[in-house]
């Protein structure tokens, strides 16, 4: 491991062995809250240096169809890679702007927009879906003694979204900017998504670090284990971030630099994630 991820391993072990309780061992370098954002950070990093990221966002996008509608309320997912996509589809598929009609102007404004209230509304999700999430965690539990674990958070999170991002959704294509324009292209709408390769070395060890991270996270509040009272959230988080120094990443997405994907490693190297 880089010594700078080894500078973590206390807050994992020293909890977990009985040595010390996290909030203790977690003063020494910073609030456990932290130390949640830094693990969901390093995984969010890993999606994109995989390509895994780009995979979900085409893969929402091409679930939704060919119907205007359907493209604006599919963009809720990574920001970073769906507004490239968003720009790609129109440019594709509606004329140069300065010949749009009215309706074709309402679309790319929700498609574009869509984008970014997506973002923002399902970043509501989960505690690790904003960093103020987790500082308003760490506020709650510092002056009033309750502490939102992540099943708590998704508890109260996930049925805000569901409800949120169709309500938007409808505010933005019914009243803001309507429009009612015939189906897209099917052959100029996936040209412009782009063709969907195989999984990639990478993507496929880091699947299991992910799942292991969201099942714990759900998991752990439920589990009235002795030998685990020393693993919080932030616990996961950690361990799951220093699998990821630790398990050779192989090679990237195609779309990306050659090299490992985690890594800044030679083209054929395959060293640790």
């Amino acid at each position: 491991l880089p010594v700078t991820a080894t500078a973590l391993l206390p807050f994992l072990v020293l909890p977990a062995t009985g040595a010390g309780k996290l909030a203790d061992v977690a003063a020494s370098y910073m609030s456990p809250v932290i130390f949640l954002v830094l693990g969901g950070a390093l995984l969010a990093l890993a999606m994109e240096k995989s390509g895994l990221h780009r995979r979900l966002a085409v893969g929402v996008l091409a679930r939704a169809g060919s119907a205007p509608r359907g493209l604006v309320l599919s963009n809720p997912s990574t920001t970073l890679i769906m507004m490239p996509i968003a720009v790609s589809v129109l440019a594709a598929v509606l004329p140069l702007p300065s010949q749009r009609s009215h309706g074709e102007r309402h679309f790319a404004l929700t498609l574009v927009l869509g984008v970014a209230y997506g973002a923002s509304i399902g970043g509501l999700g989960t505690l690790i879906g904003s960093p103020t999430n987790a500082i308003a965690a760490g506020v709650i539990e510092r002056t009033l003694g309750v502490k939102i674990g992540f099943l708590q958070w998704l508890a109260v999170g996930v049925p805000l979204v569901l409800v949120s991002i169709p309500l938007a959704w409808w505010i933005l294509t019914r009243i803001a900017f309507p429009f009612a324009l015939p189906e897209l292209d099917r052959q100029r709408l996936r040209a412009a998504i782009g063709p969907r390769s195989g999984w990639s070395t990478a993507e496929r060890r880091l699947v299991p670090v992910l799942a292991f991270a969201v099942v714990a996270w759900i998991a752990l509040p439920l589990l009235k284990i002795p030998a685990l009272a020393g693993i919080e959230d932030s616990s996961v988080a950690i361990l799951a971030a220093l699998a990821l120094f630790v398990i050779p990443a192989g090679r990237a997405q195609s779309s990306h630099a050659p090299g490992t994907p985690w890594s800044h490693a030679a083209p054929h190297a395959h060293g640790p994630a």
